[in-house]
């Protein structure tokens, strides 16, 4: 079965084998794959309940056989089920095993991460896990993790950058996308620009003052609100006539 995309898996042998005696050892086996078939066939109830079933008789495996068994429960638990106390538990049972591949690790850490709402951390743990897909060794399953890896990647990526972009928790900012320096430089200019205009006003800087340090606030931030306040233009009189 190598190489088959589990939802392609001949699914009446499978279930014929899944009525067979319980003594079987190659039994849990049976229920890991209608597990990864029912999951690839978005039947997400179901592959529940077979890999329930396979996980009751996980503990019978040798050793270095559970790591993977337990790894994947916390992985259906965090990624489908939201369990997060579940997922953890999963987990903490799966012991080293030189037959759990990276992307196994990496992408149980990328649904916890997820689940946890750490895009930061779900995007490099899903980036990780599909650098080390190639090196898995069940190549049929890759299909169905590559397709959660690569939705976790732009779930990330959208969370990741949209602190970055978005002006809106400034309040009253344009929304359009600016650079965080900019940013950061307006809300210094924001602060500063009382004390600019009070300076303007005791020391009654001419217009042509006034206006350079309007223009030089926007080396900062761009667009700016109203001009710094200018000192009131004096109306010229005519002269009075002398008297003769």
């Amino acid at each position: 079965m190598a190489g088959t995309r589990p939802r392609h898996l001949p699914q009446g042998p499978l279930v014929a084998a899944a009525a067979l005696p319980q003594e079987l050892p190659s039994k849990c086996y049976v229920h890991y794959y209608l597990y990864l078939a029912a999951l690839d066939a978005q039947q997400i109830e179901q592959a529940g309940q077979h890999l329930a079933a396979y996980r009751v008789q996980l503990p019978q495996q040798p050793a270095a056989m559970q790591a993977g068994g337990w790894l994947e429960s916390a992985f259906f638990a965090a990624a489908y089920q939201h369990d997060l106390p579940a997922a953890r538990a999963f987990q903490a049972q799966a012991r080293p095993s030189v037959l759990v591949t990276p992307d196994v690790t990496a992408r149980v850490e990328a649904a916890l991460a997820r689940l946890a709402d750490d895009p930061v951390q779900a995007l490099a743990l899903a980036q990780t896990a599909l650098q080390a897909l190639p090196h898995s060794i069940d190549p049929g399953s890759t299909h169905l993790y590559a397709e959660w890896l690569a939705d976790t990647v732009r779930w990330a990526s959208s969370r990741v950058e949209q602190p970055l972009h978005s002006t809106a928790w400034l309040g009253g900012l344009p929304s359009n996308p600016l650079p965080l320096y900019k940013l950061l430089a307006g809300l210094l200019w924001a602060t500063i620009r009382p004390f600019l205009a009070s300076v303007v006003r005791r020391c009654h800087c001419t217009g042509a003052a006034t206006i350079c340090l309007f223009h030089l606030s926007s080396f900062f931030f761009y667009p700016w609100p109203s001009p710094l306040p200018t000192s009131p233009k004096r109306t010229p009189t005519a002269p009075r006539p002398s008297k003769t």
